[in-house]
């Protein structure tokens, strides 16, 4: 897309979520955990619908949470602007627990077009004794007058859920957050595990923005497709991705790197979900 091709800026605005630093323009990792017993759920949708920006989401489910497991949740939402400002750090959330504005811990952010930006928050609190589905409002999205008759680059949300009980144990789950402008041609890659003991990787997570069917955008573990087909298509709404890819009889390695190659279109991923099986 020949309008995104600027010299890229990039910001990291807001509090860290874990005790990993940032890396300017890169993700970073959020969640690192390991336990005898680990569950998640990734869901995603988007705000666009016949290239207008919506309101409000979809209803959003919430899985229940069984008591003897420590819990946790991260909402992310994506959009692009002219400038940052308090409006793409805030996000509403409605639940049967009632109404509440979410701001962000952290926002990710860097040039394209506009601004690309995901934000992150722990949601942790208000969802784990919730009941029912909830609903966002209000996520900051403006026109860029985008390529293939699209107004908007990406306006999407991502709900990752986990779970799990003890905390030593032979399954391991890392989160990853943040933002990348991928151009055709120039994969991003992302190290998922890279330690002196072997594991096998499980199941891969992806979502993010900008995927138009036909781009043949692919996701990679270790150079081979996860899929084989085209996993940025917006399979999740209008310009939006939310995967989950079963890897389990991938042999074990004592490295996994993910990549991110779009053909046509530039994408942009805003998180990754390594599960891993350790031995």
């Amino acid at each position: 897309m020949s309008d995104m091709i600027f010299k890229r800026l990039v910001f990291a605005v807001g509090f860290a979520l874990s005790a990993a630093s940032a890396e300017a323009g890169k993700f970073e990792k959020v969640l690192d955990w390991n336990g005898t017993e680990i569950e998640w759920t990734l869901e995603g949708g988007s705000f666009i619908k016949d290239g207008k920006l919506q309101e409000r989401s979809k209803n959003i489910a919430v899985p229940p949470v069984p008591a003897g497991y420590e819990f946790r949740a991260y909402l992310l939402w994506s959009g692009e602007t002219g400038h940052l400002d308090e409006s793409t750090k805030r996000i509403t959330l409605a639940n049967s627990q009632g109404t509440r504005e979410i701001k962000a811990q952290k926002i990710y952010s860097e040039r394209s077009t506009g601004i690309i930006y995901t934000a992150v928050a722990d949601v942790t609190d208000f969802l784990k004794k919730s009941r029912g589905p909830m609903v966002l409002s209000g996520l900051r999205s403006d026109a860029m007058d985008y390529a293939r008759g699209n107004q908007f680059s990406q306006a999407g949300w991502t709900l990752f859920t986990v779970r799990r009980k003890g905390t030593a144990g032979p399954k391991k789950i890392r989160f990853f957050a943040g933002t990348e402008a991928v151009a055709p041609g120039e994969p991003f890659e992302l190290p998922l595990w890279n330690e002196p003991k072997a594991a096998r990787i499980m199941r891969l997570g992806v979502s993010g923005g900008h995927g138009i069917a036909g781009n043949a955008g692919g996701t990679l573990v270790n150079g081979k497709s996860v899929s084989g087909g085209d996993d940025w298509r917006g399979s999740s709404g209008e310009l939006w991705d939310c995967h989950i890819y079963d890897l389990s009889k991938w042999q074990k390695k004592r490295a996994w790197t993910a990549a991110f190659d779009p053909l046509l279109e530039w994408i942009f991923p805003s998180c990754a979900i390594a599960e891993f099986l350790l031995y």
